[in-house]
């Protein structure tokens, strides 16, 4: 027994006895003088079933893409010892990739005392609830260190650039450079600092394929090489393109 599940989208149904039935009736109607005219009126009024089926899907389709999308491009608010903790971070990185990776000890010190360590702790929490940072917890406290992602959502504010656009940049570089790409000499061709470099690397990474993406230990970049697939090639032209 299989019940359609509420939020699956039904595909267009097919009815082929009666696609049969109303083709044999349109030629018919076709071969006399004007019938044809009338016939085309009269699918334009009264559309076969499987047409309006299809129609149906592809605005269910459309709707749930739609959906999809504002999940995606969602956006969060945060404010007090969050949101200075999230910008102490993204300020004081020197390579926007590991560090700061801080003790959360050693942040609620540097925040100063108008931010206590449970709210230091809290506002950690809140920030690797929204994917910003990486929270290793041990038996005597908790590191924590960012992800490019912080910098993407801070940088605007702190650097004055703007990771989604130096990514585009670094999307156009790598369809010129060919299939196999060195972050290295990306690096040198693009012209940033390690700081902006690194962030902008990251995000363009995101639209490879994972196994095309070298995965050494590696202080430097967040891969230091990657193959550039058909596939990968087809988003960064999308990317590009804003779509």
């Amino acid at each position: 027994m299989s019940e359609d599940h509420p939020r699956a989208i039904k595909p267009p149904q097919k009815s082929p006895v009666g696609t049969a039935a109303r083709n044999i009736i349109e030629a018919a109607a076709e071969a006399m003088p004007f019938a044809g005219i009338a016939t085309a009126a009269g699918r334009a009024a009264f559309p076969p079933a499987e047409e309006k089926d299809r129609d149906r899907w592809a605005d269910e389709v459309t709707g749930r893409v739609n959906e999809h999308d504002k999940v995606l491009r969602s956006t969060v608010t945060i404010s007090g010892t969050t949101a200075a903790l999230a910008e102490w971070m993204a300020s004081t990185s020197t390579d926007g990739l590991h560090e700061p990776l801080v003790d959360l000890e050693k942040a609620a010190t540097a925040l100063g005392a108008e931010h206590t360590m449970s709210a230091v702790e809290e506002a950690a929490e809140e920030l690797e609830g929204f994917g910003l940072v990486e929270l290793s917890r041990h038996m005597g406290g908790a590191i924590l260190r960012p992800r490019w992602t912080l910098f993407a959502a801070l940088d605007p504010h702190v650097k004055g650039w703007d990771v989604e656009e130096d990514a585009r940049a670094l999307a156009v570089l790598a369809l010129q450079m060919g299939e196999g790409l060195s972050a290295h000499d990306m690096e040198q061709r693009i012209g940033f600092e390690r700081r902006r470099f690194n962030p902008a690397l990251s995000k363009l990474l995101t639209m490879f394929d994972p196994g095309l993406v070298s995965q050494e230990l590696q202080p430097d970049y967040p891969a230091s090489y990657a193959h550039l697939s058909g596939g990968a090639r087809a988003r960064l032209r999308r990317f590009i393109n804003g779509e």
